[in-house]
């Protein structure tokens, strides 16, 4: 019997994404950034991923990236019509674009 891809797609977008988390515990931020990008694009429209990429290079100062994500995120949000999370995202790059030090926050 043949495996669909679909799981399998998923599969590699969680082992990055724990690799992600597990790299930004241990401080390596960079390795955490590379295992986030490569995330996003194997899930091409995931809007989490695009948003937690987005975090971690602003933890990485590249805002310019950082912007670029969380922009990606907002659009497959909007096309979603989640509009809560649109929010709380369009909040994540007025931050981003005022150039908010430390930590980016929702609320």
């Amino acid at each position: 019997m043949r495996q669909k891809a679909a799981p399998q797609c998923h599969d590699r977008e969680q082992t990055l994404l724990r690799r992600a988390r597990r790299c930004a515990r241990k401080g390596e931020d960079r390795k955490a950034l590379v295992a986030l990008r490569e995330a996003c694009m194997s899930a091409g429209s995931d809007a989490r991923l695009w948003a937690l990429y987005g975090a971690q290079c602003w933890r990485a100062r590249k805002a310019g990236e950082a912007l670029h994500a969380m922009r990606q995120s907002l659009w497959f949000r909007e096309r979603s019509r989640d509009e809560r999370r649109a929010r709380v995202v369009r909040l994540l790059i007025a931050q981003i674009e005022a150039g908010v030090s430390g930590e980016l926050r929702a609320a």
